[in-house]
């Protein structure tokens, strides 16, 4: 199962996270923080009863915006997405759904004068 937690950048915020799973006893697989206010965590599948009172928990932190579900390893379709946009010659950029800029490759950081940073 794996989550997505839309949040603000608070520090603290991943480690009350953390602190939900172990007193429940989740196994942590994996997490992502991605820098632009979401934090993927991956865990083994959960009893309904279980899962519904955990997002109740993490929608109750605060900096937590909303959480919901999503498919896929996010953290190995970035690691491949990134080795894609580096090796291509033309300037590629991912927005989000409010128009910020999510990747860019090298080739559009030259175009615009940016760092690949401040991309």
């Amino acid at each position: 199962m794996r989550l997505e937690v839309f949040c603000e950048d608070r520090l603290g915020l991943t480690r009350e996270l953390l602190d939900l799973l172990v007193l429940r006893g989740i196994d942590l697989r994996g997490i992502d923080i991605d820098p632009i206010g979401r934090i993927y965590l991956n865990f083994a599948e959960l009893e309904f009863a279980t899962f519904s009172s955990l997002m109740a928990e993490i929608r109750r932190i605060a900096g937590v915006t909303d959480v919901r579900t999503v498919p896929g390893c996010r953290l190995n379709v970035n690691t491949a997405l990134s080795a894609l946009l580096v090796a291509m010659p033309e300037p590629v950029l991912s927005l989000d759904t409010k128009g910020r800029v999510e990747l860019a490759n090298p080739a559009s950081c030259l175009l615009f004068g940016q760092s690949r940073e401040a991309a």
